[in-house]
């Protein structure tokens, strides 16, 4: 079943606009604190497909100049969420450094704190 509007909903919500923001603004503490530690991610760009784990993603988030401080608009919306218990899903429109993502991420809630534990992306750009 999935639930569509209730208090679990809105914290998940809460971990979506940290993620947005950890990467507008290159803020590592965010991010970690959303990510669970052995979270893979995996795409495609048009470098071809990739899977790392969520240390490599958090490095490349934090490093350079953040888009924030870079001028660049912030770009990111939540397209839909679905939630069954303490698993869910988030699709997302982001745009990260000129390029336009559709990153999906899979959250669970475990020891009383939902977490990203895997996310899915590709992009054309």
């Amino acid at each position: 079943m999935t639930d569509t509007n209730d208090q679990e909903r809105d914290v998940i919500e809460a971990v979506v606009q940290d993620y947005f923001l950890g990467m507008y603004e290159g803020d590592e503490a965010r991010l970690t604190r959303i990510f669970h530690d052995q979270c893979w991610l995996f795409g495609e760009n048009p470098n071809g497909c990739h899977a790392f784990p969520v240390a490599g993603f958090i490095a490349q988030m934090t490093e350079g100049t953040p888009p924030k401080a870079a001028g660049e608009p912030f770009d990111m919306a939540l397209v839909a969420l679905d939630r069954t218990g303490s698993v869910a899903t988030a699709k997302l429109a982001v745009r990260y450094q000129g390029r336009r993502y559709t990153d999906y991420l899979t959250l669970q809630k475990a020891d009383g704190a939902w977490r990203i534990v895997g996310k899915l992306f590709y992009t054309e750009d």
